[in-house]
């Protein structure tokens, strides 16, 4: 085919011919100015059918003058023939816009598209890869793998080889871009149709097995059979998704439907400007195809990933409302624990002071009180039982004084408890007493045995030891406080007054020590007895 041209410059300046695309029957284009050939295309490039062309003259036109411009078009005859483009000829800034203008649209938006796809696409595998139950992001990046394969010739200069291997990866993944589509819609929303699924997963292996024999020779028999499975296929989902869409009201699938109808007329339109019912000018508008087709695709995605984010904010809401109510719940019953408890303490200690009064002051009022009645006990008995009594009591008031766990505040009271009674009895009292760690476990009972330790070990000095000096000190040792009550008296036998049947002195003392935890010794000296407490800093565990 061939076309005639003639150039009538009215102004100076470089002079060009384009054209926007020729019908795929075309392979190979070559320009003539004045009856001699100056420019022809590459025709091995990929879509050289389809790639807008522009040739720059060999003359400069420096005012009015008529060139004669000839194109030939080689064609195949068969088919549908041949069916020229109109040419732009003119001055080569104009004709170069409208050169790189067709080029964009033609090849460069499909380029775009298909990459912009394809991304998305890879995103939504690595959420699958995370979430591997959310089978609807497989089915997302299988669409975009399956519409790049479809894309492909126009990301690459010239075919790769062999030539059929490659047109019939790219041509079928067009069936089976029809049933994943099917598959994501019906998916998304955990439904199956093993049946309708079986059928669209024939008909796209039909479509496919139908290429086959296109590999290796064209025939266009079985081309034309395979578009019409290829086109039977996408009206089949098409009408289906529709059907189910408008039924369930779900605007997803009915997005999906809708971009589904436009491809279909779009491809009627490519139909149409194949076989030359409409101007060579237009452009092929199934590249185009995915702009709706996958819009609908990410606008289920993002209605999906919408209602995630609501359902996760109502339960968030939901807990946080749960956890307020259960916070107050905990805060009642830790209150009414706390209550229990303080109560349980109030009780625990009220009989505790019960029990010290009945077991000391009691027990020794009533002896001396069934002595005095029977006339066996005399003025300095009863004196001295009385002594006790008031000593005793001093201890239990002393023992409830809020000293902060301070052994040293607690001894203290004690010397000043025991001053009067140790000045009568004639003792030089030595006190040593440094600043020790605070005992966190000495609670108001510990406390009270540590004062009766300390106060029978005193008393026992001032009854028996016949001493002139006593000395109480104390002092830290491989992480326990050791209280040392020594004096200068005659002393005893410490084991003998043990093994004695009537020894209770010392073995009550040692008896008080196992109840906080503590531990004992009593050693003779010359002269003297001493008297050592060894109190733990950090004690673990409970006393018995």
């Amino acid at each position: 085919m061939w076309l005639r041209v003639v150039d009538r410059a009215d102004e100076a300046g470089p002079r060009a011919v384009a054209y926007g695309a020729f019908m795929p029957t075309s392979y190979r284009t070559t320009v003539y100015v004045d009856g001699k050939r100056v420019a022809e295309n590459d025709a091995t490039l990929s879509n050289a059918w389809h790639r807008p062309e522009l040739f720059q003259l060999p003359f400069v036109t420096d005012g009015p003058r008529e060139h004669e411009i000839l194109v030939s078009f080689e064609c195949w005859a068969g088919y549908l023939g041949c069916i020229v483009p109109p040419l732009h000829v003119g001055a080569l800034a104009p004709v170069t816009d409208f050169y790189e203008w067709q080029t964009f649209l033609r090849i460069g938006v499909p380029q775009i598209g298909s990459v912009s796809i394809l991304c998305v696409g890879a995103f939504a595998l690595f959420f699958w890869v995370r979430r591997r139950h959310e089978v609807a992001y497989l089915l997302f990046f299988c669409a975009s793998l399956l519409w790049t394969f479809r894309t492909l010739h126009y990301h690459l200069s010239r075919y790769p080889q062999p030539e059929g291997v490659f047109w019939w990866v790219t041509i079928n993944s067009l069936p089976w871009l029809s049933v994943v589509v099917y598959l994501f819609a019906f998916r998304l929303y955990g439904e199956r149709r093993p049946v309708v699924e079986r059928v669209l997963v024939g008909m796209a292996t039909i479509s496919t097995l139908l290429a086959l024999p296109n590999i290796t020779s064209e025939n266009w028999f079985f081309e034309q059979i395979q578009y019409a499975m290829q086109a039977l296929i996408s009206i089949f989902v098409t009408v289906v998704l529709t059907i189910a869409g408008w039924r369930r009201r779900r605007s997803e699938q009915l997005a999906m439907a809708a971009a589904l109808w436009v491809c279909l007329a779009f491809g009627v339109h490519d139909l149409l400007l194949e076989t030359g019912s409409i101007t060579i000018e237009s452009l092929y508008l199934l590249p185009y195809a995915a702009l709706p087709l996958f819009g609908a695709f990410i606008y289920a995605m993002a209605r999906r990933y919408r209602g995630a984010i609501e359902d996760a904010e109502r339960l968030n809401a939901s807990l946080e409302q749960r956890l307020v109510q259960r916070q107050r719940e905990l805060d009642d019953s830790y209150a009414q624990l706390r209550r229990i408890e303080i109560e349980s303490a109030k009780n625990q200690e009220r009989q505790r002071l019960m029990r010290d009064m009945h077991d000391g002051i009691g027990s020794s009022l009533m002896s001396s009180l069934a002595l005095a009645e029977r006339g066996h006990a005399d003025h300095e008995f009863v004196l001295g039982t009385l002594r006790d009594a008031v000593d005793e009591l001093k201890l239990t008031i002393d023992s409830l004084e809020p000293i902060e766990n301070d052994l040293v505040t607690l001894l203290a009271n004690l010397r000043y408890r025991l001053g009067p009674r140790l000045g009568k009895a004639g003792l030089t009292i030595e006190w040593d007493m440094p600043d020790l760690p605070k005992l966190a476990w000495m609670d108001a009972a510990a406390a009270l045995q540590i004062l009766r330790i300390v106060q029978e070990s005193i008393a026992n000095v001032i009854k028996h030891a016949r001493a002139t000096k006593l000395r109480v000190a104390a002092a830290v040792i491989d992480g326990q406080v050791r209280v040392t009550i020594a004096d200068d008296g005659v002393g005893y036998d410490v084991e003998a007054e043990a093994r004695a049947p009537t020894g209770r002195g010392l073995r009550n003392l040692r008896h008080r020590a196992e109840q906080i935890g503590a531990i004992i010794e009593m050693r003779n000296l010359e002269p003297g007895t001493r008297v050592t407490l060894q109190l733990p800093i950090d004690r673990r565990r409970a006393p018995r």
